[in-house]
């Protein structure tokens, strides 16, 4: 009796799961009507950034270069958090091993505790300082990725994607996308400042002539 009572509970309790889940999906499909493009129905709106990879902080800016080319370069904020990161810690294992007098008694403690700060910050730098831009002359979007580059045609594009998820610290985080014509998609930038993301692809939906479909509001 106990046994059957687990199993009827397991089954009311996945079929509440399984009636919210199809609510908010239908809840998504109405909400996309506001587009007035079919094509939004048809593509994913699950974010496409891993949660380890997020930034807590605006890591990328827009600019416009003479090449006639739109390019996403590292902020003042991520700047920073290389100076702080890898810098400092840098300049102080230089100091205790090259410059200071001190024993080695005293300076292999330091490595560990330095070493995490590298740990943290070279793959964040890496990934952060991966070229993205968009060659007008061309019509090429440009994305360097673990498998090489990736050269997109401008002209296989068909919208700019803008969604919210929330982290395990429960902190609302930003992606912009771009929607390929095959229903591939492929992110731009993901941080927590959703105000400068949306002001971006909002300028370069407008140089590119493409949509711009916001679902953060």
């Amino acid at each position: 009796m106990i046994m059957f009572k687990k199993l009827l509970y397991s089954l009311l309790k996945y079929l509440d799961k399984y009636t919210q889940e199809r609510r908010q999906h239908l809840e998504k499909l109405n909400d996309l009507d506001r587009f007035n493009d079919n094509f939004a129905k048809s593509v994913s709106w699950d974010p496409i950034v891993k949660s380890r990879i997020r930034s807590a902080f605006c890591t990328k800016r827009m600019v416009k270069s003479k090449k006639n080319r739109i390019s996403f370069k590292p902020s003042i904020q991520f700047l920073f958090f290389i100076l702080v990161f890898i810098g400092v810690p840098s300049l102080t294992l230089v100091k205790v091993f090259v410059i200071a007098g001190y024993s080695m008694n005293e300076k292999w403690p330091l490595i560990p505790f330095m070493s995490v700060f590298f740990l943290i910050g070279i793959p964040y730098c890496l990934w952060e300082l991966k070229p993205i831009y968009f060659d007008l002359n061309k019509r090429e979007f440009i994305k360097k990725s673990s498998h090489g580059y990736e050269k997109i045609s401008i002209d296989h594009i068909h919208a700019l994607q803008m969604i919210k998820d929330r982290s395990h610290l429960d902190e609302n985080y930003y992606e912009l996308n771009v929607v390929l014509k095959n229903h591939d998609r492929l992110n731009i930038i993901c941080h927590s400042n959703g105000k400068s993301i949306r002001k971006q692809a909002k300028e370069l939906s407008e140089i590119l002539s493409i949509p711009f479909w916001d679902m953060t509001t």
